[in-house]
Order: C-alpha cells, then sequence, then structure tokens
C-alpha cells in the first residue's frame, strides 16, 4: 500500500513487521522503500514499518494530503498492512478536506528472495468506506496487484503493477488500472537516489495520471528513514508538480528487515 499509493494516505495505523536476515549491504539498500513503489519481499514476522506522509500538489489536485501507513510481517513469506488518509476534494469556490477510507493490504512471497536476483508476490487489499461522505467513496473496493524486485549489486528495480474495483455501483464508481516503477540505487548506506514512474488509469472516466519523480531517501540510524520526492507531471491530467515527504519508523532488528 502504499501512500501507494498509494502515493499515499493518512491517519491511523499500527505497529510491527519484520523480515530475514540479509549481508548487510543488500539489507540496507532494500530496506529503503520509496515513497510510491512498494517492494514484492514482505518485511520478516515481528518487524514493522510505521510510515508518516505528506503530500501536495499544485492546482488542488485531489489527493491525500497526509497519512499514516503500518505494515507488518505476520508470518513467514506473509506480509499485513493498514493504512488511512486525510483526504482533500475540489469542489466549485474551494475544495472538502476529511477523512480517507481504511485500507486493509496482504502480500505473499510467490518466488525468490532478498538474497536471489529476482522476487514476486501477489497483493489483495479491499478499501472500507469509513470515510468522510465529501472526500471518499462510499463503497467497499477491492484490488490485487503483482509486485517485483530485481537487483544488480546495489541497484534495485522494484515494479507495482494492479487493479482495483468497488465491489457495487461500477458505473459511478472509479476503476483503476494502477502502475509504479521504482529505480533506485544505495550509495554509503545512508543515501539512495530513486527515480519512480508511477501512475493509475481510469477506465470509468479515460482519464490517465502519471508522475515521474526524482527522490532521496536518507537513513538516519538504523530505525529511521526520511523520504522526499518530487513529482512531475506527464500527461494533460496531471498536476505539473507536487511535493512528498515520508518519515519511516522501522520497528525490529535491523539485520532482520526482510523475509528470505
Amino acid at each position: 500500500m502504499s501512500f501507494r499509493r498509494s502515493c499515499l494516505a493518512a491517519f491511523r495505523a499500527g505497529l510491527v513487521v519484520l523480515c530475514l536476515p540479509l549481508f548487510v549491504c543488500l539489507a540496507s539498500a532494500h530496506d529503503s522503500e520509496p515513497i510510491n513503489t512498494e517492494f514484492a519481499t514482505p518485511l520478516a514476522p515481528r518487524t514493522a514499518n510505521l510510515n508518516f506522509n505528506l503530500q501536495h500538489f499544485r492546482g488542488g489536485f485531489d489527493s491525500p494530503l497526509t497519512g499514516i501507513d503500518f505494515e507488518y510481517g505476520i508470518a513467514k513469506r506473509m506480509q499485513f498492512s493498514l493504512g488511512m488518509g486525510l483526504n482533500r476534494v475540489s469542489v466549485p469556490g474551494g475544495s472538502i478536506t476529511g477523512a480517507g477510507n481504511l485500507e486493509l493490504g496482504y502480500r505473499f512471497l510467490l518466488a525468490g528472495s532478498n538474497e536471489t536476483p529476482f522476487s514476486i508476490s501477489f497483493n489483495p487489499e479491499v478499501e472500507l468506506p469509513t470515510g468522510n461522505p465529501g472526500v471518499a467513496e462510499q463503497a467497499y473496493s477491492v484490488g490485487a496487484a503483482i509486485n517485483t524486485d530485481a537487483h544488480r549489486g546495489e541497484f534495485w528495480v522494484h515494479s507495482n503493477f494492479g487493479y482495483e474495483t468497488p465491489v457495487a455501483n461500477f458505473d459511478t464508481k472509479d476503476k483503476n488500472f494502477t502502475y509504479a516503477v521504482a529505480a533506485m540505487y544505495e550509495i554509503a548506506e545512508k543515501w539512495h537516489p530513486t527515480v519512480e514512474l508511477y501512475g493509475l488509469h481510469d477506465y470509468n472516466s479515460g482519464t490517465t495520471v502519471t508522475f515521474v519523480a526524482p527522490e532521496m531517501i536518507y537513513a538516519i540510524g538504523r530505525h529511521w528513514e526520511v523520504k522526499a520526492a518530487v513529482p512531475l507531471g506527464a500527461t494533460s491530467d496531471t498536476p505539473s508538480v507536487g511535493f512528498q515527504f515520508r518519515v519511516t519508523w522501522k520497528i525490529g532488528h535491523n539485520n532482520d528487515r526482510h523475509h528470505d
């Protein structure tokens, strides 16, 4: 889930996620998940990531303003996530701000690991209509994505491709194909310059939103990271520029962050 995506969500979530013991340079690089692109390999049992998100787009773009999401390793090869955002929606003469819907996600590692050159996972999710009716769809939505990781040395490529749709009122609700690809490189174990290409296509409205986002990830000690990105619009339906910021608290042993 991601600001995941999405880019990207807001008010409450949880605690604890665990992963696997890796060699030190790979563990450090892989632990630095980009803002908008999720890993394929789950966190190991009993470790977690708690993400605090903030973003703003030029022109009043309808999107979460802030959010909290929580990722937790529940068992071998499996991860659970929980997230909620504070959303803003443009209306004539202004905008409405309120709590978004609660999003629940699950990740299952189908093949590979951090210690192999490639891994792939299956990622179903559900969105519950718990948010403010003025800013969040009042319908249950379901979706699923395929996530992949690939790496060579300190260079990593992550990708997510998925589809989400409501389970009722199909003609009036968003039906989105989502995509995100990130290229990430580790410098001195702390700095991780990243470029992300992410967005969605809504089959209901025919609109396509695509961003190219230069991003920098910086590790503070063993359990904290700060991440900043500047998404640049690549289609006519996309805002010209935005800003995203994330603080990640890593809960659990530093050398056991991701599953093997």
